[in-house]
Order: C-alpha cells, then structure tokens, then sequence
C-alpha cells in the first residue's frame, strides 16, 4: 500500500500528540531508571533521564550494586557509599517547585530486631537532606516507613500506621514541596487522593537537585527498582 504524503504527515502529528499528551500526564521527568545494567557497582551508569549516578560520600567502601536489574543498599557498620542521579537538565527546586519520587521498595527479614535508618531522600550538595525515608521498628511484626524532613526520627506521627510484610514489594511514593517545606508519603497509592502522611517535624527549603540513596549503620538491606523523580504524582507513579 503506498503511503502519501498526507498519510506521513498524520502519522507525525499522531506521534507529536501522543507525545505531548505522555509529557502532559507525567510533567517535567526528572529521573527515569530501571537499573537495566549488567550486575556491579551502581556508579557511573547513566540512566536515560537524569545525570550519571555518582557517590556523594563513602567512595571507594561498601559500592551500591546493581544485581538483576534493582539495586540493593546494604545498611551496617563501617564506611559505606552513599549514591545520588542529578535531575534531568540541571533542574533545581525553588518557589514554586512540588517534586516526587517513586520506587519499588523490598526489605528483607533481617532476622532481628530493626534499628531504625533512613535510606533514601532528596538532595541538595552533599549534606543538605529532605523528605527523609526510614526503616523502623513495626508495633507488632514486619516492618514500618517512616518519613522526616530531618535527620531525626521522632514517629510522632511520621510512621506509617501499619505495619509492612518483609520480602514483599511495594510502592512508595514520596513528595517535597519547596514552598510549604514539608515531606508526604504514600505506599501502594492509586493516585494523590490516596491515603498518606506527612513529616510532622520542623522543615526548611532546600534547592534540591539530585536524588539519593544511603547506606547507614543500620541492619537492613533495601531493594529498589524503578525509580522516577517528576514535578507530578502520576509521572513518579508510574
């Protein structure tokens, strides 16, 4: 069958459409990984939106790895490598600016009682740490997340009221917004509408432009995959 000219022409503004709804619906992508690299140290791989994954602090010890196509932070003593992705395009938070992540979180039973760590939050430099995300200890079994805007852990309502199931995959969904400077969280949401809570504790405004990952004196190991950063919901969601 031929295709004319005009027939070309729809096709490209098909795509063009298709490709400015796509943006529409998930805002400006600030990062976009699924850790599709062969098995080793995380840093330097480059993801396809956002910078080249490099470490902030603890170079040279205990490297992220990549294994099967997630990553997995492994909490415990000793010096340990702390890894961030800058934001697509330099893009910094100022006035103005709402930024989510999204990951698929495991954690495994580390088989004792948990110390309490936070392992993943937004970035700005090298020490400036918001929308903190933890690990903690559950009210009964499994586990708990728990959210801070700083580097303390008060669970005065910054703990999520349930408790998680060790070795099972969740969602989590986590925001900072510049203005009101404060943190929110969601596990497994449909959408914004869906329960959450807020970091109850003082927070500040940071011109975040990177987003991290820590590993810490604490006892658990995290697998994440799929992570994205967006200016919306949905575009850290999905």
């Amino acid at each position: 069958m031929k295709i004319t000219n005009a027939g070309r022409f729809l096709g490209c503004m098909a795509a063009i459409s298709f490709a400015v709804l796509a943006s529409n619906a998930n805002g400006s992508m600030l990062v976009s990984d699924s850790f599709s690299y062969s098995d080793g140290n995380l840093v330097p791989n480059d993801p396809p939106i956002g910078g080249a994954w490099n470490a902030h602090s603890g170079a040279g010890s205990v490297a992220v790895q990549v294994s099967s196509g997630t990553i997995g932070l492994a909490q415990g003593s000793g010096s340990r490598e702390d890894v961030n992705v800058p934001f697509e395009g330099g893009f910094a938070a100022g006035a103005g600016s709402v930024l989510y992540s999204g990951f698929d979180l495991t954690v495994p039973d580390p088989g004792t009682t948990i110390t309490s760590t936070y392992f993943a939050h937004f970035l700005q430099g090298t020490s400036n740490f918001t929308s903190r995300l933890w690990v903690t200890t559950p009210s009964t079994i499994g586990y708990r997340l728990a959210l801070s805007n700083d580097s303390a852990l008060d669970l005065d309502g910054e703990a999520y009221s349930g408790d998680l199931v060790f070795g099972t995959t969740y969602r989590v969904v986590t925001k900072y917004d510049f203005d009101n400077q404060n943190g929110e969280m969601w596990i497994n949401p449909v959408d914004e509408s869906s329960p959450s809570f807020a970091a109850t504790d003082p927070g500040f405004s940071d011109a975040v432009n990177a987003y991290a990952f820590r590993q810490a004196a604490g006892n658990t190991n995290q697998t994440i995959d799929n992570l994205y950063v967006s200016t919306t919901f949905q575009g850290a969601l999905t």
